[in-house]
């Protein structure tokens, strides 16, 4: 008689929300909704690989927006990354126990931008954890953008 080997698993996967928010009225102009990603190799391999033996792991620290495209799940930057609009993150938690959640707020006086896409950045290295394209939007100095990442974690 055979017998069913269990196996269990846990996979990642990765999140954003960006809102682009009017300052004087708070109204919402531009709204990517809930939108996968890409976790790259560097994220798995150092964020979540890694940590458990504390070999090269590293940790997220902030996010940046640029005017490119998807990163590849090789890529190490944000293609077309826009420096002005790097933070760290204004708050990072664990939340429902499987979810680490990352936001923050960047403020359109920085300069006008072609926003059209997004990335997690680790602290030590500056290295692209995670990121993901959406509408290209045209922020003006009279804006802020919003964001929210994820990264979720399930087992099985």
């Amino acid at each position: 008689m055979s017998r069913k080997k269990r196996q269990d698993t846990i996979a990642v996967k990765g999140f954003f929300h960006l809102q682009i928010v009017d300052k004087k009225t708070r109204k919402i102009v531009g709204d990517s909704g809930l939108q996968e990603n890409v976790i790259t190799n560097y994220g798995l391999n150092n964020c979540i690989v890694a940590a458990p033996i504390g070999a090269a792991s590293v940790q997220a620290a902030g996010m940046m927006l640029g005017s490119g495209t998807n990163p590849a799940s090789t890529a190490i930057a944000l293609p077309l990354s826009n420096t002005n609009y790097y933070k760290t993150f204004a708050y990072s938690s664990v939340i429902a126990s499987l979810t680490a959640r990352m936001s923050q707020s960047f403020d359109g006086t920085l300069g006008a931008a072609t926003l059209a896409n997004i990335g997690v950045f680790a602290v030590s290295t500056g290295s692209i954890i995670a990121g993901k394209t959406f509408a290209s939007s045209a922020l003006s100095t009279d804006q802020d953008v919003n964001c929210t990442y994820e990264l979720r974690y399930t087992t099985s």
